[in-house]
């Protein structure tokens, strides 16, 4: 018992020492009986050492005989993490232990995909003259692919040079180098890249091009290079996506305006009919950008919607301004019947979250102000939808009270009813307040009082 106990303080000593790096104790734990291939939380003492970039108590512990090519849980060696941290001491002193150059953990990952991701160039070099294979993958993407995607320039600048295919794709998506570094914005990185003769039209799986991630992720930078470089400006992804509709989506203005100075075309369309402007309806100043440039201000995309319907379920008022100045139009309709002036409420009921997010209460109090701004724009108070029921019913139902004194106070018809017999009265028991129910009641009583008088 008691050797055991001395056996388990040694180790202890010896994992202290390590997390302290304090090479005198690692020394000592050893010399008092120490299991060099002790193990703490699924590392052992080696790969501890390999993780503190310690080279001198790796270096101890390999002369000790440790064992170079054991593994954690996970598959990870020693030597892929002394890459990793770009420890070229103990890389080499692992390589020339025995350690195994191209072991693969559970992600296929090997000492170079490590090192190459992480940017240790050095390291990169050491392990390619000491036979890494480059064809590595890591979740299905070559070590340049990863280099490229962190911005590694100097790494990507030595694996490419070895690469057989530099266009090549991976991943489940089958992104290229390209794609992968313009998407970050890495600019340095997506020049080499096309100096050294990647395609800038290569496009993923999806179709999704260089240009297209660099727009989506608002990288002017990278998204200038690439338009120098010949890439297609107008390019479509699977859904018809353009790279203006991946900038406008994101609510990019900057990237947006490039594209639009460099002649992307404003008005095409997704395959469900979406253009650009529907996109960034959200942004006054993307929709005034492409506004500016002729887009169709009443163009209608998924399901019959128009960018107006999207700024105004949005609660964006000042996108509204902007389109109605542009000449849209208030009463146009969707698939379903609607208008702009129902979808704050309809969005409000049918998005996706609790209606207690920041989402949902942003459209919530913008409502009111959506509504006057669409009524002073002349759209319909009393249009209705496919089903009969009026924006007034919508709001009622959601429980948006500004919203329905707003549309009461612009002459709502209290006593329209849906095709169930619906009224804005029934819809708001429960849902809005005392005051709105109210108000509801006494214009009902003066509408029926009213119709009720001899001619």
């Amino acid at each position: 018992m008691r050797k055991q106990l001395d056996t388990e303080t040694a180790n202890n000593a010896l994992i202290k020492a390590i997390e302290s790096r304090q090479i005198r104790a690692a020394r000592v734990a050893i010399a008092n009986g120490a299991n060099v291939n002790a193990e703490k939380d699924d590392y052992s003492a080696l790969m501890m050492a390999a993780l503190r970039t310690h080279d001198r108590i790796a270096s101890l512990l390999i002369q000790k005989r440790a064992d170079v090519n054991r593994r954690n849980s996970r598959g990870e060696t020693a030597l892929m993490l002394a890459a990793g941290k770009g420890d070229k001491h103990t890389v080499r002193a692992l390589i020339r232990a025995g350690a195994k150059i191209n072991a693969k953990d559970e992600n296929g990952s090997t000492a170079l995909t490590e090192a190459a991701e992480a940017g240790q160039a050095a390291t990169v070099r050491l392990l390619i003259s000491e036979g890494a294979d480059i064809n590595a993958t890591k979740h299905g993407r070559k070590p340049w692919i990863l280099a490229a995607k962190e911005g590694h320039t100097t790494v990507v600048k030595t694996l490419i040079s070895k690469a057989d295919n530099i266009n090549e794709k991976a991943g489940i998506l089958g992104y290229t180098a390209l794609i992968e570094a313009a998407g970050m914005g890495h600019r340095d990185t997506v020049s080499l890249l096309i100096k050294r003769g990647a395609d800038v039209n290569t496009a993923s799986t999806n179709g999704t091009t260089a240009l297209m991630t660099a727009a989506d992720g608002g990288h002017t930078e990278a998204v200038s290079i690439l338009l120098d470089a010949d890439a297609n400006i107008d390019a479509k992804d699977s859904n018809g996506i353009t790279p203006l509709m991946h900038a406008a989506i994101r609510g990019h203005l900057e990237v947006v305006q490039l594209l639009i100075q460099k002649g992307a075309d404003v008005n095409a369309r997704t395959s469900d009919g979406t253009t650009a402007l529907i996109y960034g309806a959200e942004n006054h100043q993307i929709a005034q950008s492409l506004l500016d440039r002729k887009a169709d201000v009443n163009a209608q995309g998924f399901r019959g919607r128009t960018a107006l319907m999207q700024a105004a379920g949005l609660g964006q008022v000042d996108s509204i301004k902007v389109l109605l100045k542009a000449g849209a139009d208030p009463n146009c309709r969707d698939e379903m019947g609607r208008t702009a002036l129902m979808f704050p409420a309809w969005w409000h009921e049918n998005m996706y979250g609790s209606e207690d997010d920041d989402f949902h209460l942003r459209i919530k109090t913008a409502a009111a102000e959506t509504a006057k701004t669409l009524l002073d724009g002349g759209t319909d108070v009393n249009a209705k939808m496919h089903g009969g029921r009026t924006a007034l019913m919508i709001a009622c139902q959601q429980g948006l009270d500004g919203m329905a004194k707003v549309l009461l106070a612009n002459r709502a018809d209290v006593q329209a009813t849906s095709d169930e017999g619906e009224t804005a009265l029934v819809l708001a028991e429960g849902k809005c307040s005392s005051e709105t129910l109210e108000l509801l009641r006494s214009r009902r009583t003066a509408s029926t009082g009213h119709n009720s008088q001899p001619s």
